[in-house]
C-alpha cells in the first residue's frame, strides 16, 4: 500500500503482525549525512523515557522491542520493532530524519519509508526534496 502524505492509519489496519521491520531511504545529495531515529512517545506525545529514542548512539531499547539494523541497500536505516514487547507507556513511534552538514532536505532525491511484516513489505511512503525547503530536521511518519 502506497501511503500519502498527511494520512493516519492504524498499524492493525496493514498487518495483525507485531514484529515489523521499518527502513528509511533518502536520495541524499553530495555532502548529505543523514541520521535517521526512531521515538517512542507517550499517549500525550512526549517521550517520556530517553531510553526509548533510538539513533546511532543508542541502537536498542531497554526491553528490546525497539532496535536499529543498520544500513541495508538504499536505506540509511533499518529498525526492527517488536510492538507487543514494548511497555504500556509507548504508545507512538515517530521515524525522523535530520542532516549534518550544509544541505537541506530540499536538495534529497527519491526518498521512503518502507513498512514490513513477515518479510513482506505492507506500505510505503515516497517523498523527495520537492516536499520541502529550508528544513534539516523532518518527521517522516
Amino acid at each position: 500500500m502506497d501511503l500519502q502524505r498527511g494520512q493516519k492509519m492504524k498499524l492493525s489496519d496493514l498487518t495483525p503482525g507485531l514484529e515489523l521491520e521499518v527502513g528509511v531511504g533518502i536520495g541524499a545529495a553530495a555532502g548529505m549525512t543523514i541520521d535517521v531515529s526512531c521515538f517512542g512517545l507517550d499517549a500525550s506525545g512526549r517521550l517520556s523515557d530517553d531510553r526509548y529514542f533510538i539513533f546511532y548512539n543508542q541502537t536498542v531499547s531497554p526491553c528490546r522491542s525497539m532496535q536499529i539494523k543498520g544500513a541495508a541497500g538504499a536505506e540509511q536505516q533499518v529498525f526492527a520493532l517488536n510492538l507487543g514487547g514494548l511497555p504500556a507507556t509507548v504508545r507512538r513511534l515517530v521515524f525522523t530524519a535530520t542532516i549534518d552538514g550544509a544541505p537541506t532536505f530540499s536538495a534529497a532525491g527519491a526518498s521512503h519509508l518502507r513498512i514490513s511484516a513477515g518479510g513482506a513489505e505492507v506500505a510505503r511512503f515516497r517523498f523527495s526534496g520537492a516536499d520541502f525547503r529550508d528544513e534539516r530536521a523532518v518527521m517522516i511518519a
